[in-house]
């Protein structure tokens, strides 16, 4: 972010901004919506914009970007009177497409079309979110999703008579609708989980050591990619199961009110007990789940090594940190940061355990 920026921000968190400055802030912002969490004004500002077409005039492109409509441009300006609406397009585009990208929340689309395993053609489409941005959405059956910062989901435009499935790389919470008739599945890497009607979150990011899927209410199957013969193992509610993605044992799970370890569940076999943990889910003060937190824009970390926070700051503020000292990346940290800015966030770990940062752009600089 620029220095003006950043000026801009100081004054609004210290109630000295004008009203010309404010309107200038969140043009900026507007601008640049990969800086909404990294400022920590997600939920700070009321966006109101001004619809740069009319109704009729914003159907007409979607429609010619879709390949749905074919007119001539002598045609288009017949209708328009006269009068040629390109430049009054271009004109408006810039501000138009700005729009977009604060209702898709950052969250880019793709439409791809993909063979279905019934013999059945469907037309899929992908959403994916970038480092800093979330974003959320509602199936054709009514199923409803918070997709987390740096995801991408695979989903039919619309599902068969047998089955709903989707396929996962990152984090999302699914809220899904009841269909005792078509199972909902979704599929990642290292695990498919099977439910009918739901509420659970699945968290299966690429560059982490572990996946997991931590059920809020009903009944899920997970099933555990592994050796070619997925194991089937059946969640309750306010419980979760971590996987391992290597062959290291999971550190062993305590039970934070007693000490004493958690018992695997009887139906993971004791062969992949060293790669499969049952685990209940955190519920914190104020009723919240530390596994679904981030959904209400909270960061919660708990005896978590410096590294592995930075790494979801990364998706979180969307900004590349840089640790110089390899003991203080091993450092370990608990707390919260409620939609904080990305300097306010840092300047609580510092109370934690004394460091230095540098803030440049998009790049935090972390030292002794």
């Amino acid at each position: 972010m620029n220095d003006r920026l950043w000026e801009l921000l100081a004054k609004y968190w210290t109630q000295r901004i004008t009203s010309e400055e404010k309107t200038e802030m969140e043009r900026m912002l507007l601008a640049h919506p990969d800086h909404w969490l990294r400022t920590g004004l997600m939920q700070q500002i009321n966006w109101k914009l001004d619809p740069a077409l009319s109704t009729r005039q914003a159907d007409r492109i979607a429609d010619r970007i879709l390949g749905n409509v074919a007119r001539k441009d002598a045609d288009i300006a017949k209708e328009e009177g006269g009068k040629h609406p390109l430049r009054k397009i271009l004109r408006h585009w810039k501000k138009a497409a700005a729009g977009l990208l604060v209702l898709m929340m950052g969250a880019s689309l793709a439409y791809i079309w993909h063979g279905g395993h019934s013999g059945d053609h469907l037309r899929w489409q992908q959403v994916t979110t970038t480092n800093g941005m979330k974003t959320t959405l509602r199936l054709a059956d009514g199923t409803k999703l918070w997709v987390n910062a740096g995801s991408t989901l695979r989903y039919p435009e619309n599902f068969n008579e047998k089955t709903r499935e989707v396929y996962l790389s990152g984090e999302a919470y699914f809220r899904v609708k009841h269909d005792p008739g078509r199972p909902f599945i979704i599929h990642t890497s290292d695990m498919d989980v099977k439910v009918l009607g739901t509420e659970f979150d699945v968290r299966a990011y690429s560059d982490e050591d572990y996946s997991e899927t931590s059920l809020i209410k009903g009944a899920v199957e997970v099933s555990v990619n592994r050796d070619k013969q997925p194991q089937q193992i059946y969640l309750k509610p306010k419980q979760k199961i971590v996987v391992a993605k290597t062959s290291i044992e999971i550190k062993q799970i305590r039970d934070k009110n007693n000490g004493t370890a958690v018992t695997p569940s009887a139906t993971i076999p004791d062969s992949f007990t060293r790669n499969i943990k049952l685990e209940p889910i955190k519920v914190l003060r104020g009723n919240i789940i530390a596994e679904t937190a981030w959904k209400e824009n909270t960061l919660l970390f708990e005896d978590e090594s410096l590294q592995s926070l930075a790494r979801r700051m990364e998706r979180w503020y969307g900004v590349k940190i840089i640790i110089r000292d390899p003991a203080l990346a091993g450092q370990r940290f608990t707390g919260s940061g409620d939609n904080v800015s990305l300097d306010k966030l840092l300047r609580i770990l510092q109370m934690i355990k004394p460091f230095h940062y540098l803030i440049h752009d998009q790049q935090v600089i972390i030292s002794r």
